[in-house]
């Protein structure tokens, strides 16, 4: 009984047969027809043997995949033309079952990466593929060669131990997007150059989300771990602006005692404007007080509510005092002045009453 791979055979040779009868080949012809059929055979068998230790985890992908890949570019010369190779590869997934973007991208992969370059050990299959998708020859050597020879990074994740490279770290030497998040991301953060690591924080400062609750996150305390590490990295700047303040408010009152020294009728003005202010704002404090004299919890203190009359009568002494010295207003507008008798002020108190008027000036702008 004739089995089904003879069948198959059988039926494939008259095919061959009936062809070479149609196209009356000459024996040459048919000689070199013969040979790239059987070639195309042997590949076939192979290719079905790859996939078949592919699927039952026989062989490692990388493995598979390069040889799988070297018997198509055998088959399909870079010098095919496109026709030509669709073709092909379309013959070859019919009588495999592997698909035709399968066959056509590991055909792509052996014709860039050579063989004597495909150290599985040191890079996964997919490192291959990523470097030969590189469009610069020069780019595809310099990665080749890192790859081989340099120590792939330590990387977060149950991948680190395989101590081989993969897609994400030769992106990441590249500079570009990496396929997938990380296992641990704060780890991974971690691992980033300062300058990555200081956008990261610039990225997530910006995010009212991320930065509000952390921020705000006190625990009971005066201030927030954010708050703190803040305050800590501003500490020399926010001191440094605050001595630099400071010097410019004392050249600004230094400045100002000058230019009221070098101008006594400026100075005059302004010490009176200000004195008046002050007296008014003394008046209705002294209003305020009055009314709070007349509560009940107060009235309950006699002796100390006594005791303070000397003390206003001290006060109104003083203000009788200012008040003999003024001059006076007449409702015509005329100002009339009042006999001030010589020698009130003693003369060793004139640096004193000087001095008084500076600081009183001085305490204004505060």
């Amino acid at each position: 009984m004739t089995s089904e791979h003879e069948a198959v055979a059988e039926i494939r040779d008259l095919n061959r047969r009936a062809a070479h009868l149609k196209m009356g080949l000459t024996p040459e012809a048919r000689r070199r027809v013969k040979k790239e059929q059987a070639a195309l055979d042997r590949a076939i068998e192979q290719i079905c043997e790859l996939r078949e230790q592919e699927e039952q985890g026989l062989a490692g992908l990388g493995e598979v995949a390069f040889r799988m890949g070297d018997v198509c570019l055998s088959q399909i010369p870079l010098n095919t033309t496109s026709t030509e190779r669709n073709a092909m590869l379309q013959t070859l997934s019919q009588r495999t079952g592997v698909s035709v973007s399968m066959l056509e991208d590991r055909r792509f992969v052996c014709s860039r990466i050579a063989p004597h370059e495909r150290d599985l050990s040191a890079a996964r299959y997919s490192v291959y593929q990523e470097i030969a998708r590189l469009a610069d020859p020069a780019e595809r050597k310099e990665y080749l060669n890192v790859v081989l020879t340099e120590e792939p990074p330590v990387a977060a994740g149950p991948r680190a131990s395989r101590g081989r490279w993969t897609v994400n770290a030769i992106r990441r030497k590249r500079g570009v997007r990496t396929t997938q998040p990380p296992a641990n991301p704060v780890e991974h953060a971690r691992q980033a150059t300062v300058e990555e690591r200081q956008q990261i924080l610039r990225e997530l400062a910006a995010d009212p989300e991320v930065l509000a609750p952390v921020v705000n996150d006190r625990q009971g305390k005066l201030a927030s771990e954010i708050e703190q590490a803040v305050h800590s990295a501003a500490g020399d700047y926010h001191y440094e602006q605050l001595m630099r303040n400071r010097a410019i408010l004392q050249n600004v009152r230094e400045q100002e005692m000058r230019t009221m020294l070098s101008a006594p009728t400026l100075s005059n003005q302004l010490f009176l404007h200000r004195m008046s202010a002050r007296v008014m704002a003394d008046a209705q404090r002294y209003n305020v007080l009055a009314h709070d004299l007349l509560e009940p919890m107060l009235r309950a203190h006699p002796v100390l509510l006594a005791d303070m009359r000397p003390h206003f009568r001290m006060l109104i002494d003083a203000a009788q005092r200012c008040l003999d010295i003024l001059p006076e207003m007449q409702q015509d507008g005329t100002i009339v002045n009042v006999d001030i008798p010589e020698g009130d002020i003693d003369a060793r108190y004139v640096p004193a009453v000087e001095q008084f008027m500076l600081t009183t000036l001085s305490e204004g702008d505060d």
